[in-house]
Formats: structure tokens, C-alpha cells, sequence
């Protein structure tokens, strides 16, 4: 057993932690045996050990079992390293496993730290939750997008509605509250353990346990216990605000530097989120006249205000003796649909600040006594086609500009104990609309939020969650004037129909930057839902004009830029893991895209693994182009996404992708995408003068690191080429079955070692439909010679139509012979059945085994030629397929064009292709 111990000893020190909890463990089976002396307390030694090796490896619940058997850590003294482990980390076990949010190699230095400097303070030590494992299961959970119309729209208080609402709080809470209790225990250490957060976690935790607990609602009954529940669940959490902001100032006092804004504004979106939900549903049993659910119907703000300044008048005057006037301006008719609580609550923080600042300011121009003509405060209402506008100014000396910013922040507060509770009460005498629903709270002795530095975030939280905000100038030496702007709440605005109330954890986009993942994904969901305007009625309909297809092609080119758009926003908000929310709006996506026949940007994670490195670009824009014809049309294929063609590069021995998206640029082919990959294998770097350099096959033998020759024997490249043509296929079913693309209209252009593998991919597709792309372009390339020993044998496709092609190559070309290259072109004819016109060979005798020249006009010419009479929709194939769909007959024959009259359009294309192969060259 000593021995043993030693070992495990050993390999601790070396941080093999499983190697030494194993060697620990045998040496405590011997220890726990009845005949085992014991003198040096070795059982006691590996069962701490165990419990340090467990702390590393973050498992928890064995390293507490270990410890709590340990009957003292100071009897277990291995060494230096274990004295630190267990003088620390074995007293506080229970709660370190709360540091999620900390490295576990900063534990030890953390809670050292923690242990002398937390023992003055009042802290409790609290565990991992029962229900922690379900809480981890319930996390993934999709929650179910809900605006707020929609909640609105069903507020029946039928028994058939009340229980389908009943359900689906029963589905969703649990969600929502998981959430934010592994937001709560991803905190800092010395948060999680302050005792007021540690009750806001046990309350959302017993929340979650009962909720999740309850027998599912099926009968009258049921829901009328639900309703109990959630009734007694909704009067728990109305502390909760001030308890957060009681534990955010005591942690603040002790870790001035700990700032929790992110987390403070995500707690408190998601529970007014999270109330309105539960208000609505105990709602929905007692309807009252002029609701809509929580939401009031033509509210006056007026009347608000009136009762407001009337209750805060009096507590001003019981406090200081005197209180300013409030003098009303403005438009006093104005009505607005809101939340009652919510504009409570906003209006009376405002009002509240401005009669405390008024009343301290002339408290210290009197020497500390109050005159009796104090400025009034005055409070300005306008009524606009979307917000209602309140503008309150008062006269109390304003803020420092420098101090402005800091106002806006939790915890930040004028507001010193020095003050007194008096003072307090009046800076912050109730931060919370769902506090108590009487007014009689004005009256108390004790307040709410006295001087904790809530009540200005959350009233601008509170107005921005709907769309409005709060705006402050401010004055230094004379006064603050605070604008309030409420947008309405009415069936069918946006701030009803487009913002998410509750589905995700940190949703709000006008708090938090655009670019969150949260709101990425909420952005991409409304983008895919997006409709376009309804079709025109039987007696609307008409011939189709020149006016309607351009109509009909701009609602096209903008449902591909919205579903573009939604495809960049989710994959941003899964750019760390695509949650189960993610991958079911990506497979919506999917069938809204192929409904529309746009296609998607390929995903990395869909190609084979050998693939992954590529870059994809859409078609050149024709309506982002300068300087459009005047009434001419824009074609719906020369938009991203609507695009006829899809060119896939293949780069040459030991190149990369780069170079070919210049050149696809360059080119700018229209209706064509083009996708750029790098071969599967990477070269060594000391064998390239340009690294990084990519390979699609086996060409240097791995001992010698000489060139394979091809023998009649020699099957390496010929295996390695076939591998890497499965990759191809499988990359190719990815294009076709997630981004729209048909097999005829995917083209292949290699250069060299590229060239090969689009060559012998038309030879031995591995599926039969694989043989109908559109086409391959193949430069200074051949079909491998161990292909060429097989033997000739005939392609079968689906489908009558076989690929074109067309190689370009030189008479000068060393690496490729001119005879390797009609032997190439011989074999492809024999096995596609094709005629001459449909597999060409171009030998220039001035060439060599370079990619395109850009200088060389009968060269560029070739290719253009070559693309124009097969990509979709342009040059001679767009023509014919235009004439197709107007309805003309197929014309048989047509006569070659001489040189002289060549279309104007590929001399403007060889234009444009030569400064890219000059590049290139």
C-alpha cells in the first residue's frame, strides 16, 4: 500500500492526475481492509489525494464523496503541492465547483485569496443544486419564439385557451429558468456566494423544480393548480430585483473592480421577459375592461403622472419639509397602449430623481433650510404616430458631463450612507414595476433600492424593450431634462410582431450590439420568415409586361439577399457551436432557399474532411454596378445567390487556392459562382519556393522523396487520385443537395495535377449521375498513364447528355507531352461517346506548361468561346435557352461565324481575362 501511494504520489507531481487516482485507489483497497494497521494513517492520505486528483480532472461529485470522508486535511501532509490542495481547496469544496466560469489551474490561487479575505464578511458556501443534471439537460432545450402580438392575440380566458397556456408554460418556463441559473453559476466565485445572489439562485432553482415537477396539465383542474403555482411562484421572485442589486453593492464594496453589466442587463431582459409571460397567463382568468392581456388600451399618461407627483409630493414634504410643484405642458389627451407596471415604474424613477436633485440643490443654497419658492418640476407630453413623448425637467444643478455616462450604469449612485435613510428613500425608493400593485409603498419606511444605482439602467432598459428609450441633457449648473419616448403596443407594429420577448438568453438588439450571436440568430429567423407581398387576385391578373417581370426578378434578387443575409447571421450566432436551435434554423433555411431556387453558401462542416479548405464567391452583381442602362431590365441571374453556374478551381501540384480567385474575379463570368478548394494533402514547405502548397494526389514516393514513375505495376497515385475524386463526389452531393445546385450546371476547370483528378472524375464518376456536370476545362493536363494502361471503357450516365470538354495546351510543355495529351483526349472520346465538337484539344505552339496567358488573344479567345456556348444563361446557350422559353422552334443549323464577326461580347471578356493570367503567369 506505501508503496502504491509512493507511485501515485509520483505521478501527481509529474499532473498525470488518472494514472496517480488509480494508483491511490489500490493502495486504499488494501487500506480498507480489516487487518490493515494503519499506523500513518494512509487511507486518510489517499482519500484526500484521491480528492485533489478528482479537483483537476473537474469531477466534482467524486472529489466531494472523497473529502467528506476526510476527517482532518492538516493529517494528510504528502507534500507541498497536496498541503496547498487540501489546506484550500478540501474546505471549500462544495462550493468550488462553482467557478465555472474560471480555468480549474486558477483555483487554487483564487480561493487562497478567498479564504482570507471573505472571512470578515457574512458569506454562505452553497452547493450544487439536486436538480443540477436536469438543469443541464433542460439548457439545450429549444425555446419557442413568442412576440408579444401573438401572446396578446391569445388571452381568451376560455377553458380550452387557458389550458393550452397553462402546457406551454409548462414546456417553456423550466427552459428559461435553467438558463439563467447556469448564467448565475457561471459568475465569479465571490458573486455566487454572496448571500443575497445565492437567494435570487435558490429561488429560481425551487422555481424550476416545481415547474418542472408538476403533472402535466390535461383537465380544468390541473390548470387551475397551475395557476396557484405560478401565482405563488410570481410573489417569490418580486424581492428579486432587490436582492441582485443588495449583492451587486456588497460584492462591489469588497472587488471594486468586478463589473457585471452584461450579466445585470441579460438578468433583467429576460425577467421582465419571463413576468410578462406569467402576468399575461394570470391574467387571461380575470379579464379587466380596456386590456389586452397585461397590455391597456388607450392609457393616459397624464393621469399617471398626476398620481405619481401627488404621492411623491408628500414623501418629498414628510421628509424635507417642502416639495416642488409639478407643472404639466404639452399635449394632455395623448393615449398610449403599454404595460401600466412598466410605465409606473419608468415615470416614477424619472419624476423621483428630479424632485431629489430639486429638493438638494435649494437644501444647500438655504444654508439647509428650504425657501418656499422652489422651482417647479415640469413634465411635457407630445403624442407622435408611433411614441408618445415625455420630456421632464427640473432645476436641481444638472450632472458634470464626465460624470453623465457613468449614470447609466448598475450600481452607480449619488447616493452616500452619510446621507441617511431619509435621503435614500427619496433617491431610490422603488426600482421594480412588480413589486406590490398598491401605492402604499410611497408610504413605507423602508425603501426599495435606497441608493443602489438601479433605477436609470433599468428605466432605459425597461422603454428600450419595446422599442422606445430614454434620453437625458443635462445642464451642469442648472438643471436635467430626461425624455421618456413609449412606442405603442398595438396589434401589428413592430414593437409587437418583430421583437422576441423571451426565447433567447440575451435578446434586445437595441442594448446589445447587432453583431451578439443571440441576435444574429434572431435577425436570421425574421429574415427566413420574411414573406413576400401576396400574389394579385384572378381579376388582377394580366399578360406579363416587361414592368411585372422586372417586379417579379426584384422580389427574387431580394428574398436570395434576405436568405443570404440569414445564412451569415446564423452562421455567426453558431460560430461556436451549433446548437440544436441553430441546426433547425439552418434546415429551414435549407428548404426556404430551395423553395426559392437560391443557392446557399456551402457550410465547411457539410464537406468531407479533406475538403474543408475553400473559399466560395457568388456571381458578380449586376445591379451593384455602376452606371445601369436606363430602363433596361436587370436580369434575376446576375444577383448572389440567383446565379445559373457553378465553377469549382482545381489548383496544380503544389498551389493553393488564391491565385484562382483572382482569377475568378478577373473573369467575371456572369451568372457563374466559383468555388476554390486546396487539395487534401499539404506539402512540406522546404520543397516549395512559395508555401503553403497543396497536393490532390500521391506524386513523391514517401522514402526517397523522388517522383512516382508510372509503371504498369504502380497503383499509388492511381488509389490516391480515386480517394480524392470521392472526396470531389461527396463535395459535389453537398452542392446539390443543400445549396440548390443541379449536376449540369457545376463545372470543373483544373490546371496540371487539378486538371487530372476533373479528368478522371468524368471517367470513373462514382455514381452514374456524377457524369452529367456541365463541363471541364482541363490546362496543360492529361488523364493519368495508370488510367490509360486499364483500358478503354464506356461511361454510362443518367441521361442522355455527356459533358463537354475542353484542353488547352503547349506544344513547349516539358512536365506534359503534346502525345500524352491526344492519348488523353482519344480515351475521353472512346469512353464518353462524345463527338469532336463536344471533347476538344487546343495544342498552341508557342506555349508551354503555364496556366492561361492573359496576353495571348487566340488562346483567350478558345476559352470564351468554349464557356459561351455552355454556361447557362449566357452567350450562345443563354440565347438558345431564351428562345426556348419564348416558345421558337430549335433551328438545326447554323453556319460558323467568321472571324470578323465574332459577338462584341468575348472580345470584352478577353479584356477582362488578361489581367488575371498576366498575374497569373
Amino acid at each position: 500500500a506505501s508503496q502504491l501511494h509512493g507511485e501515485g504520489n509520483h505521478f501527481f507531481g509529474d499532473g498525470q492526475w488518472r494514472a496517480a487516482a488509480a494508483r491511490y485507489r489500490s493502495a486504499l483497497a488494501l487500506c480498507d481492509s480489516e487487518a490493515f494497521p494503519d499506523p500513518e494513517n494512509l487511507a486518510q492520505r489517499c482519500r484526500g489525494n484521491l480528492a485533489a486528483c478528482a479537483l483537476r480532472e473537474g469531477d466534482f461529485d467524486e472529489a466531494l464523496r472523497q473529502s467528506e470522508s476526510v476527517s482532518s486535511p492538516a493529517s494528510v501532509p504528502d507534500s507541498a503541492t497536496m498541503i496547498a490542495w487540501l489546506d484550500t481547496a478540501l474546505s471549500h469544496v462544495r462550493h468550488l465547483h462553482l467557478c465555472i466560469a474560471q480555468p480549474f489551474v486558477d483555483v487554487e490561487r483564487a480561493d487562497c485569496r478567498l479564504a482570507g479575505e471573505l472571512s470578515c464578511c457574512p458569506m454562505s458556501w452553497p452547493s450544487l443544486p439536486r436538480s443540477f443534471k436536469r438543469i443541464r439537460e433542460v439548457i439545450n432545450s429549444p425555446c419557442v419564439n413568442i412576440s408579444l402580438g401573438q401572446l396578446l392575440r391569445s388571452t381568451s380566458s376560455d377553458p380550452l385557451s387557458l389550458q393550452q397556456s397553462a402546457q406551454w408554460l409548462q414546456n417553456q418556463l423550466p427552459i428559461r429558468f435553467a438558463r439563467r441559473i447556469e448564467d448565475i453559476l457561471q459568475l465569479p466565485h465571490v458573486v455566487v456566494i454572496n448571500p443575497q445572489i445565492n437567494s435570487i439562485l435558490s429561488t429560481y432553482i425551487e422555481t424550476f423544480e416545481r415547474v418542472s415537477a408538476f403533472p402535466e396539465v390535461r383537465t380544468p383542474d390541473d390548470e387551475a393548480d397551475f395557476l396557484e403555482l405560478i401565482k405563488d411562484q410570481l410573489a417569490k421572485h418580486n424581492s428579486g430585483t432587490r436582492l441582485v442589486a443588495e449583492g451587486y453593492r456588497d460584492v462591489r464594496a469588497l472587488y471594486p473592480s468586478i463589473r457585471l453589466e452584461a450579466f445585470l442587463h441579460d438578468h433583467f431582459t429576460t425577467r421582465i421577459a419571463t413576468r410578462i409571460l406569467m402576468d399575461n397567463y394570470v391574467e387571461m382568468r380575470s379579464p379587466q375592461p380596456g386590456f389586452y392581456g397585461v397590455v391597456c388600451q388607450g392609457m393616459r399618461p397624464l393621469d399617471i403622472i398626476q398620481q405619481l407627483s401627488a404621492e411623491l409630493i408628500e414623501l418629498t414634504r414628510s421628509l424635507y419639509g417642502s416639495a416642488p410643484e409639478v407643472e404639466f405642458r404639452g399635449n394632455p389627451d395623448c393615449i398610449l397602449d403599454y404595460i401600466p407596471r412598466h410605465v409606473k415604474y419608468m415615470l416614477r424613477e424619472l419624476l423621483k430623481n428630479a424632485f431629489r436633485s430639486t429638493v438638494e440643490r435649494h437644501l444647500r443654497k438655504g444654508g439647509g433650510s428650504l425657501t418656499k419658492d422652489i422651482p417647479p418640476v415640469v413634465v411635457e407630453l407630445q403624442q407622435g404616430d408611433v411614441h408618445v413623448i415625455i420630456k421632464i425637467s427640473d432645476q436641481g444643478g444638472g450632472m458634470p458631463k464626465h460624470v453623465q455616462k457613468e449614470a447609466w450604469q448598475y450600481g452607480w449612485t449619488t447616493v452616500e450612507s452619510s446621507h441617511g435613510e431619509e435621503a435614500s428613500m427619496v433617491a431610490e425608493e422603488s426600482c421594480t414595476w412588480d413589486r406590490a400593485r398598491s401605492t402604499a409603498v410611497v408610504h413605507s419606511k423602508s425603501s426599495e433600492l435606497a441608493g443602489y444605482g438601479f433605477g436609470l439602467p433599468l428605466t432605459r432598459l425597461h422603454a428600450q424593450y419595446f422599442g422606445g428609450d430614454v434620453f437625458m441633457q443635462a445642464m451642469p449648473g442648472h438643471g436635467t431634462d430626461m425624455y421618456l419616448m413609449l412606442t405603442h403596443l398595438k396589434e401589428g407594429t413592430p414593437s409587437t410582431e418583430i421583437d422576441d420577448l423571451s426565447t433567447n438568453l440575451y435578446a434586445k438588439a437595441l442594448l446589445v450590439e447587432p453583431t451578439h450571436p443571440k441576435n444574429r440568430f434572431r435577425h436570421a429567423l425574421a429574415l427566413i420568415r420574411r414573406r413576400s407581398a401576396p400574389a394579385a387576385g384572378p381579376e388582377e391578373c394580366a399578360p406579363e409586361t416587361q414592368a411585372t417581370a422586372s417586379s417579379s426578378s426584384g422580389q427574387r434578387r431580394h428574398r436570395a439577399r434576405d436568405l443570404l443575409q440569414a445564412q451569415e447571421d446564423l452562421e455567426m450566432a453558431g460560430a461556436r457551436s451549433a446548437t440544436k436551435a441553430v441546426l433547425d434554423a439552418l434546415e429551414e433555411l435549407r428548404e426556404e432557399a430551395a423553395a426559392g431556387s437560391v443557392h446557399l453558401r456551402p457550410q465547411p462542416w457539410r464537406f468531407p474532411a479533406g475538403l474543408r479548405d475553400f473559399e466560395y464567391r457568388h456571381g458578380p452583381d449586376q445591379e451593384a454596378q455602376a452606371q445601369p442602362v436606363p430602363g433596361a431590365a436587370i436580369d434575376e441571374g446576375c444577383a448572389p445567390g440567383l446565379e445559373r453556374n457553378l465553377m469549382i478551381m482545381l489548383h496544380g501540384f503544389g498551389g493553393r487556392k488564391e491565385p484562382f480567385l483572382g482569377l475568378a474575379e478577373n473573369l467575371q463570368l456572369p451568372k457563374t459562382a466559383t468555388l476554390c478548394f486546396n487539395g487534401p494533402e499539404a506539402l512540406p514547405d522546404e520543397l516549395l519556393d512559395d508555401p503553403p502548397g497543396f497536393s490532390w494526389f500521391a506524386m513523391l514516393d514517401e522514402e526517397t522523396m523522388d517522383f512516382i514513375r508510372p509503371s504498369a505495376k504502380e497503383r499509388r497515385r492511381l488509389l490516391s487520385l480515386e480517394a480524392s475524386a470521392k472526396l470531389l463526389a461527396e463535395a459535389i452531393e453537398v452542392l446539390v443537395d443543400h445549396c440548390g445546385w443541379l449536376h449540369n450546371e457545376i463545372f470543373l476547370l483544373g490546371y496540371g495535377q487539378g486538371g487530372t483528378l476533373a479528368l478522371d472524375f468524368l471517367l470513373r464518376p462514382p455514381s452514374p449521375r456524377l457524369g452529367r456536370l456541365g463541363g471541364v476545362v482541363g490546362v496543360a493536363t492529361e488523364v493519368l498513364p495508370e488510367r490509360l494502361a486499364k483500358g478503354p471503357r464506356p461511361l454510362v450516365v443518367e441521361g442522355d447528355e455527356v459533358p463537354s470538354v475542353l484542353l488547352i495546351h503547349g506544344a513547349l510543355d516539358k512536365q506534359t507531352s503534346p502525345a500524352a495529351a491526344k492519348a488523353s483526349l482519344q480515351r475521353l472520346q472512346e469512353d464518353l461517346g462524345a463527338l469532336e465538337e463536344e471533347v476538344k484539344l487546343k495544342v498552341f505552339p508557342d506555349r508551354g506548361g503555364e496556366m492561361l496567358r492573359g496576353g495571348h488573344e487566340e488562346e483567350s479567345r478558345c476559352l470564351m468561346e468554349f464557356l459561351s456556348d455552355r454556361l447557362h444563361g449566357v452567350g450562345r446557350r443563354g440565347s438558345q435557352e431564351a428562345m426556348e422559353k419564348l416558345g421558337a422552334e430549335q433551328v438545326s443549323f447554323v453556319e460558323k461565324l467568321p472571324e470578323d464577326a465574332m459577338p462584341f461580347a468575348v472580345d470584352y471578356a478577353m479584356a477582362a481575362l488578361q489581367p488575371s493570367l498576366s498575374e497569373m503567369d
